[in-house]
């Protein structure tokens, strides 16, 4: 107990300091979190080579993309969202194919530099197709993200993509001796649907009624919108899917009701707690000793894709989704990876599929990403950590 209050403190500590730090020097608040993980992780947590201690505060940050996605399903209508979905789905899944190939192509151009492995190479394909939840959904204005059209476009194409990576994740897990597990899909994909299902009945007609009689008791209301996302986040852990797409399916079931956005506001603090965990988290993962040697290959790869991401998503919105105000701005907001990247790399690392270099290769090129999208988000677009008035909005 004692170890764990320590961590914690270290994290508080080290993320307020470096926050006031960065607002001072006028820098993204996001940047500031990473940066204390990267100090604070080798050198005063003790994390590196340590796996135990890694998984505790990647556990406790995985609580924030659990509430985020929570959040972003409250606020959005769900007849909104299932046009979103039909709106965007061609142009996402044709973005994804052009990531794939560009990063398979990239990675199988310079194996004589790099030593990755075919695995490899597929793997940094792979994870370079999605687009940060956590990132993108943090730095959209709360105006933005419930009542503007932007805010539900990509949300929309977010949720997609984590789809598609969560089918990733059981493609990786169902692939036996070389052959794709299909029955073991089908039954995890027919349960998720039958989740959504008894999702939206029991949101209307039992949690919905319960609310309300407790509508005077705002610790009740709190409790008990927890209760419903993490519930329905381990039904779908259970049956196969992903906790984060279980707490997106509690959230989107609760848009209708009347206490909707008043749960939102009260959620927002814990989210935002557990979302700074989330970042300390990604910098105390690196181990700078041993990703000197890869790290321009690293930078190659971020610069390539902070420069293909944006134009590609733009062009296939404007196309395929008709979105042509919007595409701009959503094709900047959307171009980094996605923590699903780190989330699939180190599933391969387990299964053995991929070695602690290429790991490194693909968390390093992730992690830049972000921090460059970041910047660029801040410095051109309002969000809720803008670095100017004019461009700060909450």
């Amino acid at each position: 107990m004692e170890e764990i209050v320590f961590k914690l403190s270290v994290v508080i500590v080290g993320a307020a300091a470096l926050g006031v730090a960065a607002h001072f020097l006028k820098q993204p608040l996001l940047i500031a979190y990473i940066a204390a993980g990267v100090i604070a992780g080798p050198y005063v947590l003790k994390l590196a080579g340590d796996p135990e201690h890694i998984e505790f505060i990647r556990v406790i940050s995985k609580i924030g993309i659990v509430l985020l996605l929570f959040l972003a399903g409250i606020v959005l209508n769900p007849q909104r969202m299932l046009k979103v979905f039909r709106d965007v789905s061609v142009a996402t899944l044709a973005a994804c194919a052009v990531f794939l190939g560009t990063g398979f192509g990239v990675a199988v151009l310079t194996r004589s530099l790099t030593g990755l492995s075919w695995a490899g190479c597929v793997l940094l394909g792979v994870t370079s197709m999605f687009s940060s939840t956590v990132l993108t959904i943090k730095l959209l204005p709360a105006g933005k993200l419930h009542r503007q059209p932007i805010g539900t476009l990509c949300v929309g194409i977010l949720i997609f993509q984590d789809l598609l990576a969560v089918l990733v994740l059981l493609g990786m897990r169902g692939y036996h001796e070389g052959m794709l597990d299909i029955p073991g899909l089908a039954r995890t994909l027919g349960p998720g649907i039958g989740l959504i299902v008894f999702a939206f009945l029991f949101a209307k007609y039992a949690l919905g009624p319960l609310l309300a009689m407790v509508e005077r008791y705002a610790e009740l209301i709190f409790v008990t919108s927890l209760a419903w996302c993490f519930g329905m986040a381990e039904l779908c852990e259970v049956f196969g899917l992903s906790r984060e797409i279980g707490a997106f399916i509690a959230g989107i079931s609760l848009a209708s009701n009347p206490l909707a956005i008043y749960i939102s506001q009260k959620v927002i603090p814990l989210r935002d707690f557990f979302i700074v965990m989330f970042f300390f988290a990604l910098g105390a993962m690196l181990n700078l000793g041993e990703i000197v040697g890869i790290l321009p290959y690293a930078v190659g790869i971020a610069v390539l894709y902070i420069l293909l991401k944006p134009p590609v998503i733009n062009i296939l919105l404007r196309l395929r989704a008709g979105q042509r105000p919007l595409a701009k701005e959503a094709s900047i907001r959307l171009g980094q990876w996605s923590e699903f990247s780190l989330i699939i790399a180190a599933l391969a690392l387990e299964l053995g599929q991929i070695n602690q270099r290429e790991w490194n290769i693909i968390t390093v090129s992730c992690l830049l990403t972000m921090v460059i999208s970041t910047y660029i988000v801040v410095l051109k677009y309002p969000t809720p950590l803008g670095v100017t008035g004019k461009l700060k909005q909450n």
